[in-house]
């Protein structure tokens, strides 16, 4: 991380800042511990988001999704690509454009999948798209905290999600699997398999997590967090 890289804006923030605000409570032990601040003076406000909450149960089906920016250095669609050829009675969506689209379309031809793994373009819909799936899958070397994570709990989709950035954990408890930060390919295609077994059971949990992120409850954290600090 390039912050904790300067001594001199480590510096600032000690002498100027007087609260600190975080997307996830590892983030905000991460960020206090490194800098020695005091533990009092951060909060986690995780991101809102308009999605509509699912109100019933999800039926589950064998098609995945993934949401993505088709930079593969980054988001290494790659891998789950590779993985669904250990996945005969699943498909995998994906949606999103980007400068790798030519190389993921040919990596799909050259490993005969073209009838289990579709590019689809970027969507608008993405509701729609959500709601026709059944699990939402990110392989993403490093991310911020993704948007679209909280977009498929919201949804009612269980996440299956590598553990390759500080929020992670925070993203999938209950409401999926949290693979491990090195890629093992048997691994994912186990908790696809896991996940189906038991989907009732992870999309419920995927509903209740979407609560915290509903548009009405992080405002009023905000403003309690406002009336907090006058």
């Amino acid at each position: 991380n390039n912050l904790f890289k300067s001594s001199k804006l480590i510096e600032l923030i000690q002498k100027e800042l007087d609260y600190y605000v975080f997307l996830s409570d590892k983030s905000k032990e991460i960020f206090l511990d490194f800098l020695k601040l005091d533990k009092n003076k951060g909060i986690t406000i995780r991101h809102s988001c308009e999605m509509e909450l699912l109100d019933q149960v999800k039926t589950k089906n064998r098609k995945l999704v993934i949401i993505s920016r088709l930079d593969n250095k980054q988001k290494r669609i790659d891998l789950a690509i590779r993985a669904m050829k250990k996945l005969p009675e699943f498909t995998l969506d994906i949606y999103g454009s980007g400068q790798d689209e030519k190389i993921l379309k040919q990596m799909i031809t050259d490993e005969g999948l073209e009838e289990k793994v579709f590019l689809k373009g970027k969507t608008n819909k993405v509701k729609e798209k959500l709601d026709e799936a059944g699990i939402f899958i990110m392989t993403s070397n490093y991310e911020g905290y993704g948007i679209t994570n909280i977009e498929a709990m919201m949804r009612g989709l269980p996440i299956i999600l590598r553990n390759t950035f500080e929020s992670a954990p925070d993203i999938v408890k209950d409401n999926g699997i949290l693979l491990d930060k090195e890629w093992d390919e048997d691994k994912f295609v186990e908790a696809v398999y896991k996940v189906y077994e038991n989907y009732e059971y992870y999309s419920k949990n995927a509903i209740e997590m979407g609560k915290r992120h509903v548009f009405e409850t992080i405002k009023n954290k905000w403003l309690e967090f406002i009336e907090k600090i006058k």
